[in-house]
């Protein structure tokens, strides 16, 4: 069984690494899903919103299993300040192992944008489900997109290192002044 908790409070500082002296950590749940903690995370968000040390998180834990899952970095340009429509492709960075890995990743993304008010990134948890047991097959053809970085060219090597070829030529646009790559690979003949 998953389960969701929000996590966070006020801290020392906005690195978010100690909880503010005289502070005890939050920690709203368990939630059954995460739709439930992400509104319980968003009431705590806005309530605390002038609190530039404040800080809150949602964490995701399988009972049954006991295994940690892995952290994910998911964000980007929205269309406006509600932020339920994207404004282009969402980034994923990851996985991470440790929460506090994706958080330094969270935290770089959040300052490289943190004059972009439209901006938002969140630490996600993927956890191993029963139905993940039997592996999926693998797609004969797949477009591998994202920014003109290392993390770019390390998913292509890992798509090479997976038994896919590269097909065709890459191609290469820029989104707001950035370089947005796509490469499609298809699976080798066995």
């Amino acid at each position: 069984m998953r389960q969701f908790w929000v996590v966070g409070g006020e801290y020392e500082s906005t690195a978010f690494k100690n909880i503010a002296e005289g502070s005890t950590e939050v920690r709203e749940g368990p939630f059954d899903d995460y739709d439930k903690a992400l509104k319980e995370w968003q009431r705590l968000a806005w309530e605390t919103v002038d609190d530039c040390n404040a800080h809150f998180h949602i964490e995701e834990e399988n009972v049954d299993v006991g295994a940690a899952g892995a952290f994910w970095v998911i964000g980007g340009s929205f269309k406006d300040t509600s932020f339920k429509e994207w404004a282009g492709v969402p980034e994923r960075f990851g996985p991470f192992d440790s929460y506090d890995a994706a958080e330094a990743k969270w935290q770089e993304m959040a300052w490289a944008t943190v004059d972009d008010a439209t901006a938002q990134y969140r630490i996600e948890t993927v956890q191993p489900s029963a139905d993940d047991s039997a592996a999926k097959p693998k797609l004969a053809y797949r477009l591998l997109t994202g920014p003109d970085t290392r993390e770019f060219c390390e998913k292509i090597s890992k798509a090479l290192e997976d038994g896919y070829m590269l097909y065709g030529d890459p191609s290469l646009t820029s989104v707001d002044g950035k370089i947005v790559c796509a490469q499609a690979v298809v699976l080798r003949d066995s």
